[in-house]
C-alpha cells in the first residue's frame, strides 16, 4: 500500500486563502446574475426568503474575514512575544 503524499506548507497555505475569497465570488456572482427583490410583507418577514438568507451569510462571512485578521494578529504577537522570552532565557543560560 502506498502512502498518499501530505500536501506541503506553501500548497495548504494558499489553498486555506484562495477557498473563502473563490467561495465568497461565486455567491456574488450567483446575487449578480440572480434578480431578487427585498421587501417585507406586513409581517415583518423578509419577502424574498433566499435574499435574506444570502445577505445574512455574506455579513457573516464579511464579519468572521475580519474577526480572523484580529485573532491572528493578537495570536500571532502572543507567540512572538513568547518565542523572544524563550530565547532571552535560553542565551542567559548559556552564559
Amino acid at each position: 500500500m502506498t502512502p498518499v503524499p501530505l500536501p506541503n506548507a506553501r500548497t495548504l497555505s494558499k489553498t486555506i486563502v484562495a477557498a473563502p475569497i473563490i467561495d465568497s465570488a461565486l455567491v456574488l456572482l450567483g446575487l449578480i446574475l440572480t434578480p431578487t427583490t427585498i421587501g417585507t410583507q406586513g409581517h415583518g418577514l423578509p419577502g424574498n426568503l433566499p435574499t435574506f438568507i444570502m445577505q445574512d451569510y455574506l455579513g457573516g462571512v464579511f464579519f468572521h474575514l475580519l474577526l480572523g485578521l484580529i485573532v491572528a494578529a493578537i495570536l500571532g504577537t502572543l507567540g512572538a512575544l513568547a518565542a523572544k522570552l524563550v530565547t532571552r532565557l535560553l542565551s542567559l543560560r548559556a552564559r
